[in-house]
């Protein structure tokens, strides 16, 4: 009864592992085709906090799913960017920035602060 029990719990696990590693392929095949496409971008952050309605402009690359921002008199920063079907975001200090591919290779999307819009940001190519 236990060497059964045992052998049907084995059976169930191997069975598991290997439709989860065939998803988790076809996911990763998919995957190539998402998120956001590599090269030198301006990375524009417009707030719309409050009183503070300023916008700031960057350079940075995209790499992978990696993102390098320059910000002059500190070292590069590097954010990792979650890739959707549309684009991707990344979460950075307690803030989340979402992209949406649109026209011409640009970015565009939404800024967030404590779960509120605080801004809209923008990736635009060099």
């Amino acid at each position: 009864m236990i060497t059964t029990l045992k052998r049907t719990i084995a059976a169930l696990t191997i069975g598991a592992a290997a439709v989860t590693g065939v998803t988790v392929a076809a996911g990763d095949a998919d995957a190539k085709t998402y998120g956001i496409d590599n090269g030198a971008y301006t990375f524009k952050v417009k707030n719309n906090v409050f009183y503070d309605h300023s916008t700031s402009y960057t350079k940075v690359w995209v790499r992978g799913n990696v993102m390098s921002v320059k910000v002059p008199g500190r070292p590069n920063t590097r954010v990792r960017i979650i890739a959707t079907r549309n684009g991707g975001y990344f979460d950075l200090g307690g803030a989340r920035s979402t992209f949406v591919k649109s026209k011409h290779g640009r970015y565009a999307g939404n800024l967030y602060g404590a779960g509120f819009v605080v801004g809209r940001n923008h990736l635009i190519p060099r």
